[in-house]
């Protein structure tokens, strides 16, 4: 099978934008952005924001510790959307939404598409592993959420 390229790769920024702290949460939020496109603006960040303040109160309060990120990709054709909720001791749960870049605050569940994350999220996801690893699952004084959360990249990738 052949596969036709729109464009030849290219690095995108990423960028730490903020961390949210909703209720119990925090949620280290990331900004990516195509490169004729601007990072997300306050108001898809706040739509965002809204948006997954309910998967957050509907979340199994059982197995998660109250932290994780979440990546806000402007791409070409989309603002996707990506929550990345860290549960048990090493594993992530995710919640995936997209708009139309015309319609950027509006956003549609991707959960029964199952699509995961594209490359220039996967250098995130990457990160927030190693910061996982580093600070909660290897911390030779045990775990340490503060530590974690205070990791952050920025960066092309």
């Amino acid at each position: 099978m052949m596969i036709e390229l729109t464009s030849p790769y290219s690095k995108r920024e990423v960028r730490f934008l903020e961390l949210w702290r909703p209720d119990q949460w925090q949620i280290k939020c990331y900004g990516i952005t195509h490169p004729d496109r601007d990072m997300p603006d306050a108001a898809v960040l706040a739509a965002a924001k809204d948006l997954l303040m309910d998967v957050l109160a509907n979340t199994d309060n059982q197995e998660h510790h109250g932290v994780g990120f979440l990546i806000v990709h402007v791409a070409r054709e989309a603002v996707f959307l990506l929550l990345d909720l860290w549960t048990g001791e090493n594993m992530l749960r995710q919640y995936l939404f997209a708009s139309s870049y015309d319609n950027p605050t509006e956003f549609d569940d991707l959960a029964d598409t199952g699509l995961m994350a594209c490359v220039w999220g996967m250098p995130i996801q990457n990160f927030e592993r190693q910061a996982w690893i580093e600070c909660v699952l290897d911390n030779p004084r045990g775990p340490n959420l503060a530590a974690y959360v205070s990791k952050r990249l920025n960066g092309l990738v």
